[in-house]
């Protein structure tokens, strides 16, 4: 299970990222995992900046599934081009390398761990870059300089 300390980190990374890509004009989907438990459940409602900040407040870290399982949600969608996965900093290498088997081909993954107090740090699982972010302001700067997938 993903530290308290972590979870609301990553929840902050996915508030960052989704404001960043609402900000340029691109189409986001946000997937949790516990909206995964059901077939068909409904993404959280990003339309604007503040609907993401209310959506995410509602998403509990107790109802979360393994990152494989939520990953199950991808199947059907193609229309992605980049696929942000938020994953605490105790998720492993091998969990992460069989979450990245469940991405569609034609879709660039990054991974952002978030790993509270820990420094920063990109480092790639195969061709995939991997963030390590200990604190928001990391992540701020990192987008800053580009990364990308």
């Amino acid at each position: 299970e993903v530290s308290r300390e972590d979870f609301e980190l990553a929840l902050s990374i996915v508030a960052t990222i989704g404001s960043a890509t609402l900000m340029d004009r691109r189409a986001l989907r946000v997937i949790h995992s516990a909206a995964a438990k059901e077939v068909g459940a409904p993404e959280l409602d990003v339309v604007t900046r503040d609907r993401i900040l209310d959506a995410l407040t509602e998403v509990d870290r107790a109802e979360a599934l393994p990152l494989q399982e939520t990953l199950n949600s991808l199947a059907a969608t193609r229309e992605a081009a980049i696929l942000w996965l938020v994953v605490g900093g105790d998720t492993g290498t091998r969990t992460l390398r069989e979450a990245l088997a469940r991405v569609p081909v034609d879709v660039a993954p990054v991974i952002v761990r978030a790993h509270e107090s820990a420094p920063p740090q990109i480092s790639k699982l195969g061709s995939v870059p991997v963030l390590t972010i200990g604190v928001l302001e990391d992540l701020i700067r990192e987008l800053s300089h580009g990364v990308s997938a």
